[in-house]
């Protein structure tokens, strides 16, 4: 069974997910991916390797609900769809700790925060034990289990963070969450 079978069978059909899969053809549903803003986008779709695992599409709502489901340790609808002790090593961090304490420490997939760090992902208000996860075209979740909170946010365009204020728009993305969701 490829990985997209094996996400569609143990995953998204038992969370009730509807409109995510890895599509192969283009279709009026999917958004195109945009590169550069003077040219018309284009439908990121095909095969790498005779595998489809780069062609994963999703929706606002069912991203929201990939977050939701680590939120909760791989429970919802009433079963553990997910091990808990796969959403933990996944979402707790595995990084080794490096001498270097500007680089940010890292879960499995996931960003972590620990300490915050001037190289992270996440900003400097996020609490301790938060995580947040990016794909290629800029859509983020962050889960901030302290408020019970996760938040999506979605993009179709690569290199959306602005070149070399790359950290800033991830980090002050984080930081305003975290802000309007304090206690």
């Amino acid at each position: 069974m490829s990985f997209p079978e094996l996400l569609t069978h143990r995953v998204f059909s038992p969370l009730g997910l509807k409109e995510t899969a890895w599509q192969t053809k283009a279709n009026v549903a999917l958004v195109k991916e945009i590169i550069n803003p003077d040219v018309e986008g284009l439908f990121k779709l095909g095969h790498v390797n005779d595998r489809t695992e780069s062609n994963l599409h999703t929706t606002a709502r069912e991203f929201a609900l990939w977050g939701n489901l680590h939120l909760n340790k791989g429970f919802m609808n009433g079963k553990q769809i997910v091990p808990k002790e796969v959403i933990e090593i996944a979402t707790q961090i595995q990084s080794p700790i490096y001498k270097d304490t500007k680089l940010p420490l890292n879960g499995l997939f996931w960003y972590v925060q620990g300490t915050p760090a001037v190289y992270s992902e996440m900003g400097e208000k996020v609490p301790k034990g938060s995580y947040q996860i990016l794909g290629i075209t800029g859509p983020t979740i962050l889960v901030i289990p302290e408020y019970n909170i996760v938040v999506a946010k979605m993009y179709n365009k690569r290199y959306n963070y602005g070149g070399d204020n790359y950290l800033y728009y991830l980090r002050e993305f984080s930081n305003l969450v975290a802000d309007t969701f304090r206690k």
